[in-house]
């Protein structure tokens, strides 16, 4: 009697965009190579960097063919991403940033999430952000419907970003998904709410398996641009037209996270002493952040923590400014490293 042939392990194809990341690429890559699920691509978008970033990954490429290294113009990280989406083999999408680093049973974890229930696309909420954080003790594991997912992606319980999940390509290439082009400051978040809206079934767990690093100072998050606050508001008002506003969990948590943006950004000219170079904006910010109160204060799904933040940065954000600032210095010193 002949043995049962053994199925094949799918191809799990994992992209990442590098624009002058050569402090952390490497321990990216070597993060990725370490899984303990090895039928991997790595493929590696150069977009246009300006230092050693794309011979580190030439280099790593040389000792294992999972590498594959792609070069484009300086055309920014959604286009980046589409690069590698397009040359993607694989059965499965994931997305990580450079500056970032893996577990090694993130790619494990990620497909134990997406075929428990057969999803679309499944992700964790936590993840390793500091180097004092502990694995979650109490794993959970459930599978919502694409508009609760929405909602949750919105939240504060999970961080902004196309990474930490995993895509089913069958299902980005059905509905033809893309990172739209003219966003580079929450184009993640615009591409995992989209695939929330479009998806049946989206599974989520708990388990910390991804490495956010929190002290790059080059990153997007933490270096001031106003163009990329106001890139950023773009993305939040494209999202606004796509969500269902009618569902009471969708309407609270988006406008308490636009509003926790406008509180950031007026915190952010604050404290980059920018207030008077953007003057009308800073009161227009305040101005809807003062509107939205009434509704968040009535909101069941909002915290009392999120209630006070807001209304403390309403009124009194220089006060706001000067925790934040502390808060943050303490954040960049224990982040991951």
């Amino acid at each position: 009697m002949k043995e049962a042939k053994k199925e094949k392990s799918p191809l799990v194809s994992i992209i990442i965009p590098v624009y002058n990341v050569e402090k952390y690429v490497e321990q990216c890559i070597l993060s990725l190579l370490n899984q303990t699920y090895s039928n991997i691509e790595i493929i590696a978008v150069n977009d246009g960097s300006k230092d050693e970033s794309p011979q580190k990954i030439l280099d790593l490429a040389k000792k294992d063919k999972r590498i594959k290294l792609l070069n484009q113009e300086n055309k920014g990280v959604s286009a980046a991403r589409n690069n590698g989406l397009n040359s993607a083999n694989g059965d499965f999408i994931i997305f990580v940033d450079a500056d970032d680093y893996l577990k090694e049973d993130f790619v494990e974890y990620m497909l134990k999430l997406i075929n428990k229930d057969a999803a679309d696309f499944a992700y964790s909420i936590k993840s390793f952000q500091s180097e004092k954080e502990k694995q979650t003790e109490k794993e959970i594991i459930k599978t919502v419907p694409g508009e609760t997912s929405v909602a949750m992606l919105l939240s504060p319980d999970v961080t902004v970003g196309c990474w930490n999940k995993i895509y089913r390509k069958s299902f980005l290439k059905k509905n033809n998904m893309q990172f739209l082009t003219n966003l580079y400051y929450g184009e993640g978040l615009n591409f995992i709410i989209d695939s929330s809206l479009k998806a049946g079934k989206v599974t989520f767990g708990n388990r910390k398996v991804y490495c956010y690093r929190k002290n790059n100072d080059s990153s997007a998050t933490t270096k001031f641009s106003y163009d990329k606050l106001q890139n950023g508001e773009k993305a939040l008002k494209t999202i606004e037209k796509k969500i269902n506003l009618n569902n009471e969990y969708i309407k609270a948590m988006y406008t308490l996270h636009i509003s926790t943006f406008y509180l950031g950004t007026v915190l952010k000219l604050i404290e980059n002493k920018q207030v008077k170079n953007y003057k009308n904006d800073y009161r227009r910010l305040r101005k809807n952040i003062k509107s939205n109160l009434s509704y968040i204060m009535k909101s069941k799904y909002v915290s009392t923590y999120r209630k006070t933040m807001l209304l403390v940065g309403a009124y009194f954000p220089h006060l706001l400014t000067f925790a934040n600032r502390i808060r943050t210095k303490r954040i960049f010193k224990n982040s991951v490293k």
